[in-house]
């Protein structure tokens, strides 16, 4: 093997030079790029160049002679170099950039290395550099490497790494490892003149289809290689680092600390290299062309790597110039002269003027230190401390942003309540909330991701049970949590945050820490919410039964948020399409306002899908007009893939306004900075449970007051803002004042059974804090009875219920898998239920509608939904798992993966309960009566009047438009997985079965009888609980 060593800068520790302990002076951006040239060209250049800008200078012929004496010299180029061996150099420093202070007012320096912008995207821009000294070993320096290898293998959004001879095989092979198995992009910078070296380990490995399409290798000549202010400062490949994540990378010799700067590469000098070509052995992409670097003095920049149009990844951006011809909405302001009185003209320029060109995080040029200094919690931070010490329960009301999520749990650790391994665990209701702030979290605290801070959701645990000291996790995690350990051992703070949003399981969690609470009187909990519904928490948890309020148990803390003034405009009368109206709002706004994002509401995926289809159309409308300000218009839901939920977060220069299209999402769990202008629909997507049919469905209804309010508060956090609300006030004085809570029009199924496991056997006597509906908890109590989950005592069976209440799925979804080995078909229902919990596996590009169903019918199968999902796993590991195949194909490739990532931790659960591991062999009848083990309760038949009606209630269904089913003649019999309501209530995943196959699996919940019909004697079934007759035509 090559010597190791090489991957990692061994130079010893040499101790501090006396001026590095001189606070740097915060000097301005001239006396900045003055700096620069002393340091790469000596006293001659830096007079020139004062003479040049007519400056004064700013430094005594003392402190000139410390610079440079301290400066690094220029480098040599790389010829000089003869051997692998000779690279390391001990006398290397970087300690003169410590000359160029964070306290600055110029933009953050930004890294250019001709990688894809997303790369630079995730790490925004260098603004310090910290001599990272580490012990001198002879040798190998071991705990270096295990440290980088502990990095890699914690990576989840992407690696860079700057070498000169990279010839380490174990930390390329974990560089393999995240591309495979975590699909993380990795981009590698070498010297051209090592590359051999490089190319000679490659002949050793094993190369995997991943790497085709995720990691790149690109190589470079010359000493330079990245650029700030338009002025070079010194670097090479010689100083090797590596960059994970974009939080903080550590490397042999430096740490570099990367912070949400702008990105703003007109800043930047790029490289003056040019393309080419080069065939890495063969190795990669399968012996495809791979782009490398080389130095080439005479290019002109249009051959530039860094051209955004060559290297960038983005979604369309428009340069529209005038209004595209959109129908007028009217809005007028409670207090003018009334509806349709536009703003009066003082009002208008008073805008105008208070406009900035860009809307960034005014603090974003601070250290990280001072950002968390300026948020509204930090003048709070003792009082916090000393009512979480004194009151077992803290209630905080503060809006978002005012740093509660994020600063609270630091102020916890810091006071020591995370000593002797004890751990504070922050739940969220949304995994998309949970994975950004436990990152802006680590990034504050200066530490990997996974490791001192850490987060859990389904299906992903990013957390050390060593290290790990602030954990992020969703309140549903919470619960599971406690079925290993009731109490919470080594908690020693919970903070439930949104608990305002009272999801299904931030309800359980409440009801269940009021108990551990009684049993464990060290324990503190923090609620915190964004609404005044505190006095109801408050009340909840207190403990005192006495008048005295004193002896009180929980307290209510309001933190003062730091949003600006925003205007509520209504539309003057009731709009007969908010989709549409919509957009003609975003595109009024743009046309008409100054400058600020914008950041629009609807209920779900499919109106936001639209919505940002039709406002692309828009933007081509006007696209060839020239107006400067572009628009970059993104989707935000819940099931769009990580990496492009992220995209919200990115900063745009100061030509683009960013246009968000969002779902409730964006209400209050996440914070998206720049947004001047809220456009609300005026309704939401919830999830609602009739306990007399027993359909649990997606139904859109009018939002409540509280979630007007705020939406309204998305437009104010950087500046004043407007809010247009797509419904008349008189509308709105008719909300709601809160939004029912979700146990209260849930399927309390899963409900009940997670409690059943946590030992809790009276259900209907648990403290929940909004109870719910008595019937409902009647026909969870049934559903799980006809599971075989609960006996007729309504307790756990063994193993069955027991084995159900641990799979971190719908109680039906456990069922089917358990029965599986029954029916010999374990290793497809594995894929079914993995594919089943991921959304959008199909993806249809608004221009390539018919393309995409063309080929998305290719998968499809006569038995119904489930088995075309089934086709649609064995192709994507038939075919190695390839992005290529997936684009080909319409298909979610990141949707996929994750598929793959579910069905390992799910096997692991069979494995456990020792189900067999076999195939139907490609018989489908197997797996069709499997299903139906589990999904039983869920059965419709097909009526002559064209619709479907269930077996319990006798309920109208119809087929959802996504079901391939859905233009094929209609089968019989169907069982389904879920109901949405939007003008119908729709069944989606469907699959066609056979009616005995309800008798025979299910005899304790159907039988067969006959009915008298005008023509004779009819075979029906009908629900043994509820005699519900159903014609079997």
């Amino acid at each position: 093997m090559a010597n190791q060593s090489q991957c990692l800068d061994d130079a010893p520790f040499r101790g501090l030079r006396g001026w590095e302990l001189i606070p740097s002076p915060a000097y301005n951006e001239a006396q900045r790029l003055a700096l620069e040239e002393l340091i790469a060209k000596g006293r001659p250049a830096f007079q020139a160049f004062l003479r040049r800008e007519k400056m004064r200078s700013f430094l005594s012929d003392p402190e000139i002679e410390a610079v440079l004496r301290a400066a690094v010299p220029p480098l040599g180029t790389n010829e000089s170099v003869s051997s692998a061996d000779q690279v390391l150099n001990t006398s290397l420093d970087c300690s003169s950039l410590t000359y160029y202070p964070v306290q600055s007012d110029v933009e953050p320096p930004v890294l250019e290395l001709g990688w894809p912008a997303f790369v630079t995207g995730s790490f925004r821009g260098l603004t310090r550099v910290e001599t990272y000294f580490q012990p001198s070993f002879g040798g190998i320096i071991y705990a270096c490497k295990e440290a980088v290898l502990k990095q890699i293998r914690s990576a989840r959004e992407v690696i860079a790494v700057v070498m000169d001879t990279f010839t380490d095989m174990d930390i390329f092979t974990d560089l393999q490892e995240a591309c495979k198995k975590r699909l993380v992009p990795v981009y590698i910078l070498l010297d051209q003149n090592f590359l051999c070296h490089f190319l000679e380990m490659c002949k050793n490995l094993e190369f995997y289809p991943e790497q085709e399409n995720l990691m790149r290798v690109r190589t470079i000549i010359g000493n330079t290689y990245y650029a700030r202010s338009g002025a070079k400062i010194i670097g090479s490949v010689h100083e090797k680092f590596m960059l994970i994540d974009g939080v903080r990378v550590t490397t042999g010799s430096y740490s570099f600390t990367w912070t949400d700067g702008k990105l703003n590469s007109t800043k930047a000098l790029p490289l003056d290299c040019r393309l080419e070509e080069r065939q890495l052995l063969g190795k990669f992409g399968g012996g495809k062309s791979m782009v490398t670097i080389s130095q080439s003095p005479n290019s002109s920049r249009s051959h530039d790597p860094c051209n955004r149009e060559r290297v960038r990844s983005f979604p369309l951006t428009f340069h529209p110039k005038m209004a595209a011809p959109v129908g007028p909405l009217k809005f007028w302001k409670p207090g003018t002269e009334g509806p349709g009185v536009s703003l009066s003209e003082e009002r208008q320029n008073a805008a105008e003027s208070s406009s900035v060109s860009v809307i960034y995080n005014p603090y974003i040029s601070l250290s990280i230190e001072q950002q968390r200094q300026k948020l509204p919690v930090f003048k709070l931070r003792n009082h916090i401390l000393y009512l979480v010490e004194n009151y077992q329960t803290l209630v905080i009301v503060g809006e978002t942003g005012c740093g509660k999520s994020t600063q609270i749990p630091q102020y916890l650790t810091e006071a020591g309540w995370t000593a002797e391994g004890r751990i504070v665990g922050v739940t969220q209701p949304r995994r998309v909330a949970c994975i950004s702030i436990a990152e802006r979290v680590a990034e504050e605290r200066g530490a990997l991701l996974g490791h001192e801070v850490g987060y859990c959701i389904r299906f992903d645990d990013c957390t050390d049970p060593q290290a790990t000291r602030i954990k992020f996790l969703t309140d549903g995690m919470l619960v599971r949590e406690m079925m290993a350990d009731p109490l919470l051992t080594r908690y020693s703070v919970i903070m439930l945050d949104e608990a305002h949003e009272r999801t299904l399981y931030t309800d359980i969690a409440i009801g269940l820490l009021k108990k551990v609470q009684k049993k464990r009187g060290d324990l503190r909990l923090i609620i915190a919410s964004a609404t005044l519904d505190a006095e109801k928490f408050r009340d909840f948890f207190n403990q005192n039964e006495s008048s005295d309020p004193s002896k009180d148990t929980s307290m209510i803390l309001t933190v003062e948020g730091r949003t600006f003034p925003v205007d509520v405009f209504y539309i003057q009368s009731p709009v007969p399409d908010y989709v549409k109206s919509t957009v003609e709002t975003v595109m009024k706004i743009h046309n008409s306002e100054g400058d600020g994002d914008i950041l629009a509401f609807l209920t779900g995926q499919e109106e936001v899908e639209t919505v940002v289809s039709m406002l692309i159309e828009q933007a081509r409308i006007i696209a060839r007009t020239g107006m400067k300000k572009h628009l970059r218009i993104l989707p935000m839901y819940a099931g769009l893939p990580a990496t492009e939920q992220m995209k919200i977060f990115e900063r745009m220069s100061h030509n683009v306004r960013k246009v968000i299209v969002a779902t409730n999402i964006a209400e209050t769990s996440i914070t998206i900075n720049g947004i001047s202008f809220v456009v609300d629909c005026g309704f939401v997507k919830l999830r609602a449970y009739n306990p007399k049919t027993a359909i649990e469905c997606l139904v859109v209804v009018p939002i409540s007051k509280a979630s007007a309010n705020q939406r309204t508060g998305r437009a104010g956090r950087n500046r004043s803002g407007k809010c247009y609300r797509l419904y008349t006030e008189e509308d709105f004085e008719k909300l709601p004042q809160s939004t029912i809570p979700e146990m209260q029009r849930s399927n309390l199924a899963p409900v009940i059974l997670q409690l059943k496991a946590l030992g809790i056997d009276n259900v209907l006597r648990f403290p929940f804090l909004s109870p719910p509906p008595a019937q409902s908890m009647v026909q969870a109590l049934e559903l799980l009875y006809a599971l075989g989950g609960l006996d007729k005592y309504c307790r756990l069976t063994e193993p069955l219920g027991i084995r159900i209440a641990e799979f971190p799925l719908n109680p039906m979804f456990a069922k089917m898998l358990l029965e599986s080995g029954n029916f010999g078909c374990s290793q497809e229902i594995l894929s079914i239920a993995s594919m089943m919990q991921i959304q959008n596996i199909f993806t249809v590009p608004p221009n390539q509608k018919v393309q995409a169903i063309r080929e998305h019918r290719k998968f499809a199968v006569e038995e119904g939904d489930h088995l075309t999902m089934l086709n649609v796993y064995e192709a994507f590991i038939k075919h190695n798992k390839s992005s290529q195949w997936c684009q080909e194909h319409f298909l979610n490739y990141k949707g996929l993966v994750r598929a793959t990532i579910v069905r390992e931790q799910l096997k692991k659960l069979l494995v456990k309960f020792k189900v067999p591991k076999k195939s139907s062999e490609g018989d489908p009848d197997p797996v069709l009566r499997c299903i139906v083990s589990g999904f039983f309760a869920n059965a419709a038949r097909f009526h002559s009047t064209g619709c479907y009606r269930t077996i319990r209630d006798d309920h109208e269904l119809y087929i959802h438009p996504t079901s391939v089913l859905y233009a094929e003649k209609p089968p019989r019999w169907v069982v389904y997985n879920e109901v949405i309501q939007t003008s119908k209530y729709y069944m989606r995943d469907v699959t066609a079965i056979k009616s005995a196959w309800l008798l025979e699996l299910a005899p304790h919940f159907y039988q067969q009888g006959t009915v008298r019909a005008r023509h004779g004697l009819q075979t029906h079934l009908s629900l043994k609980a509820k005699r519900a007759k159903v014609d079997d035509h």
